[in-house]
C-alpha cells in the first residue's frame, strides 16, 4: 500500500488506477483533463527518449510557476547536477523498463538558495503510435520549515531523499 504525503500524488494514482488500460499501460489518450482538473496545474507529461534525455511535454501552470520558467521542451537531465544524474537515469530505466510507476521525496533549489520539499509521482503511460515512453507526473510541495520560498527559479533538482517503486502488475525493480 502507497502512503502519499500530499493530495496530488494521490488523486493522480487513483486516476491512474482508474483508467483503461491495454496491457499494463493506460493510453495517452485516455488521458482526460477535465477528470484531473484539480490538479492539472501540477502535472507533467514527460518523453524518455534516451537514458539521457527525459523531455518535457507538458508543463502545468503552477510547475511552470513554481519553477520560473515553462520547462516544456527541455531535458529534466539538464536540471540535474552530474552527481545526481546517473542516478535519476538509473530510476527512469528501472520505472520504464519494468515497467512500474513511482513516488519520491525530493528537494528543489531556486535562485539564492531557497528550497522547497515536494512529493513527487510518476506513471506511465502508452503512446498508442510509437514505442516512445512516455510519464504522466504530478508534485505536492510539502509544508515545513524547508519550504519558504513562493517564487523563484529553479536551479537543481536533488537526488530523492525517498524512492518507492510501485507495483502496476509487473512488480517493481530491487532498490
Amino acid at each position: 500500500m502507497v502512503v502519499f504525503l500530499t493530495n496530488a500524488p494521490r488523486r493522480l494514482y487513483e486516476y491512474w488506477l482508474s483508467l483503461p488500460k491495454v496491457g499494463l499501460l493506460p493510453l495517452r489518450s485516455a488521458v482526460n483533463p477535465a477528470d484531473i482538473k484539480d490538479i492539472l496545474p501540477e502535472i507533467t507529461i514527460t518523453e524518455w527518449t534516451a537514458p539521457d534525455e527525459l523531455r518535457y511535454r507538458l508543463a502545468g501552470t503552477n510547475v511552470v510557476d513554481r519553477y520560473g520558467f515553462d520547462p516544456t521542451g527541455r531535458n529534466l537531465m539538464d536540471l540535474v547536477d552530474a552527481e545526481v544524474r546517473s542516478g535519476l537515469i538509473d530510476n527512469f530505466t528501472r520505472i520504464v523498463g519494468t515497467p512500474c510507476g513511482a513516488r519520491s521525496v525530493r528537494r528543489e533549489i531556486y535562485k539564492q538558495d531557497f528550497r522547497k520539499l515536494v512529493e513527487h509521482v510518476i506513471f506511465p503511460l502508452d503512446s498508442e503510435h510509437d514505442d516512445r515512453s512516455l510519464l504522466i507526473g504530478v508534485t505536492g510541495v510539502l509544508k515545513g520549515p524547508d519550504n519558504w520560498v513562493e517564487t523563484g527559479t529553479l536551479t537543481t533538482i536533488e537526488h530523492p531523499s525517498e524512492l518507492e517503486f510501485i507495483d502496476i502488475g509487473a512488480g517493481v525493480p530491487a532498490n
